[in-house]
């Protein structure tokens, strides 16, 4: 039996969420998940302050380490910064005899090409040939100089004490919710986060477009308290309640009042919502269209696709089918859904392939030797209820 502990963080803009599991198998056993407010180490995807975002995934990750008799060493996060973005790049080399340094020289050169003002952190390929040259088209992933300075920076001093796996949000969540054959007819996958928005598309098998728009939940939240002149903790609870994300789709103009002292008018409300949620839509309509992408559905997740009315609101918009991501996860022998805000960490958890155990030291023969407690219990899963904070709590 191939057990291992694995361990993920989610680094968002509303919250930080540590989730640690066993994975058996392929098949997970969750041992805990807790969440925390961001209290605003991350802004649009980046780390603002890396110090004490270390400072606090650290006091996460030994809280469950306490609690559950284990030793974490390392985890894997994901990362889908502001100014994500993504181009379609042609290199060329000498073929020669060995194909696979040929391949390994195209995503070299690849890697190496120069975007103006953006540094290129990954690139993903679509097609290669070879004959006396190799060719290759790869989509090159890239970030704003000083958004990939600000990412580095953080993984490094994330590293100060822990091995990391960084991975970017949208691909983890594809490789995860998005089929083969949806891979190849073509589709969208949109992670709908607190500050930003994100997106990975497929056509043919192949990744064609990986952006992220700096527009997400907390916008529309923050023009709900402008609006309506409350704190946005306020804000939030409107729009969760009573939100929807188009006038369209109510049939009655329902007044509903506020703390005793605001009045909202469902309607009015719903047109707040509909014009940040469309100016994120247009966004993403826009890189198709500048790309010249078709697909044939949506599959959406994260904590913002929440919102009343939002898959019909898209399938109007895009005039494909949309689905909401369904996944489960298996806790004390039984199956439970995850909700849209933490997806993502189920999915890294998923994807994890190291064991995460911390290394205490090696034995005679060589091997590295881990420490392995025996977890004091399985706790419930209240944590997939909307707003909760930890198993423990």
């Amino acid at each position: 039996m191939d057990k291992k502990l694995v361990v993920a963080v989610d680094l968002g803009n509303s919250k930080i969420a540590v989730a640690v599991a066993h994975k058996i198998n392929e098949t997970l056993d969750l041992i805990d998940l807790v969440q925390v407010p961001s209290s605003n180490l991350i802004k649009n995807g980046v780390v603002q302050n890396s110090n004490n975002l270390y400072l606090k995934i650290n006091d996460i990750i030994e809280k469950i380490a306490t609690n559950h008799k284990i030793r974490i060493g390392k985890f894997a996060f994901a990362v889908a910064p502001h100014t994500l973005a993504s181009k379609s790049i042609n290199v060329e080399c000498s073929a020669g005899n060995d194909l696979k340094n040929a391949e390994s020289n195209l995503k070299s050169k690849a890697k190496n090409i120069e975007i103006a003002n953006r540094q290129i952190i990954d690139v993903i390929p679509i097609e290669m040939s070879f004959g006396v040259n190799a060719r290759g088209n790869f989509l090159a992933l890239s970030l704003t100089n000083s958004v990939k300075e600000l990412t580095e920076r953080a993984t490094s001093t994330l590293k100060t004490s822990f091995e990391t796996e960084r991975l970017i949000t949208p691909l983890v969540e594809a490789e995860m919710f998005l089929s083969e054959e949806q891979k190849k007819n073509g589709c969208a996958l949109i992670d709908f986060g607190a500050g930003c928005t994100s997106v990975a598309v497929y056509k043919d098998g192949c990744l064609r477009l990986c952006i992220t728009v700096p527009l997400g939940g907390n916008h529309i939240t923050s023009d709900i308290a402008a609006r309506y002149r409350v704190d946005f903790n306020t804000a939030e609870q409107i729009k969760t309640k009573i939100g929807v994300c188009s006038s369209k789709f109510l049939d009655t103009d329902k007044a509903f009042n506020i703390n005793e002292t605001i009045d909202i008018q469902q309607k009015e409300l719903s047109e707040v919502i509909c014009e940040r949620q469309s100016e994120t839509v247009n966004f993403i309509l826009q890189e198709f269209e500048n790309q010249s992408i078709t697909i044939e559905n949506l599959v959406i997740t994260g904590g913002a696709s929440k919102l009343e009315c939002l898959p019909e609101f898209l399938e109007e918009a895009f005039a494909k089918e949309v689905n909401s991501v369904n996944l489960t996860i298996k806790t004390n022998g039984t199956e439970q859904k995850v909700s849209a805000e933490n997806a993502l960490l189920i999915s890294l958890l998923k994807k994890c392939d190291m064991d995460c155990t911390k290394i205490i030291g090696k034995s005679k023969g060589g091997k590295e030797t881990r420490e392995t407690k025996k977890s004091g219990g399985w706790i419930t899963l209240d944590v997939f209820k909307d707003n909760e904070t930890s198993l423990d709590n």
